[in-house]
């Protein structure tokens, strides 16, 4: 796929896959972006035990890529759509959290559910908000 616009999904973009977030390559805020800005739409990624990204230096790095995405797209004046990110694991994201200064998040605690519920209650919410 190298030197040709990528499609998926009808979405036509103008990087190298295997170059996304590699030194330089395409930044993952400017994927996003993209993704975001051509669906008109909520982009939403849900990582389930997202604490796990914080042991390594290559999931720290990750984690702050995801933030500069979400920083990049949802304070566009007039967007469509925004990104979204659902991290869900333990607590011991906190505090990773809590330590960027452009951390606008929200932490909560979501009930505990069987997975099916969790997870239909979860597209239910972000369907409304779509």
């Amino acid at each position: 796929m190298s030197g040709v616009d990528v499609g998926v999904l009808s979405f036509k973009f103008g990087f190298k896959l295997e170059k996304i977030g590699e030194p330089g390559g395409t930044p993952l805020a400017q994927v996003i972006t993209e993704l975001v800005d051509q669906a008109k739409r909520n982009v939403v990624l849900i990582v389930d035990e997202v604490q796990q990204a914080i042991t390594t230096d290559d999931g720290n790095r990750l984690l702050l890529s995801l933030k500069a995405a979400r920083d990049a797209v949802n304070p566009q004046p007039g967007t469509i759509g925004h990104f979204i990110f659902v991290g869900t694991g333990s607590h011991r994201i906190a505090p990773w959290l809590a330590s960027s200064p452009r951390a606008a998040h929200k932490l909560s605690t979501a009930p505990l559910l069987y997975p099916t519920q969790y997870s239909t209650g979860t597209t239910s919410r972000i369907s409304r908000h779509a």
